[in-house]
């Protein structure tokens, strides 16, 4: 069983502190207790997580589109407009990035949503970004 690092529990402080109600959070993509540490911990919803969950329950892959991908888009891209694109596609507000996103996503794509995004939580290797207003 994963057990979350002490600057993962703070940004699920903060994050059931903070963030408002309607929002949603983009975490990397992981089957069980290897992802969506934030979404499972606080309720705020992400684009998507589990999809072999999804596949089980739902019967098919087809309702979960292109999200697996898009989410590796939004990490990996250097074009802030494609990121800004899929975030708005999906209604995202918040942008977090901890250890699983560095592992899974690492490079200089993740170094793009300071250009258009604030930072709202960070502490240690764990940043949440916040789309600005």
């Amino acid at each position: 069983v994963y057990r979350a690092r002490p600057d993962e529990y703070a940004a699920i402080a903060y994050v059931k502190s903070n963030v408002p109600e309607g929002s949603a959070i983009l975490e990397s993509v992981g089957e069980w207790f290897d992802a969506g540490l934030i979404s499972r911990s606080t309720g705020v919803p992400t684009v998507i997580n589990w999809p072999g969950h999804e596949l089980q329950w739902r019967g098919s892959s087809e309702a979960l589109g292109d999200r697996q991908a898009d989410v590796a888009t939004i990490y990996t891209t250097l074009d802030v407009d494609e990121a800004r694109i899929l975030l708005d596609k999906y209604d995202v507000d918040y942008v977090y990035v901890g250890p699983r996103e560095r592992a899974a996503h690492e490079g200089p794509g993740l170094e793009k949503f300071s250009e258009f995004m604030d930072i709202a939580f960070q502490r240690g290797d764990v940043t949440i970004y916040k789309l600005r207003e």
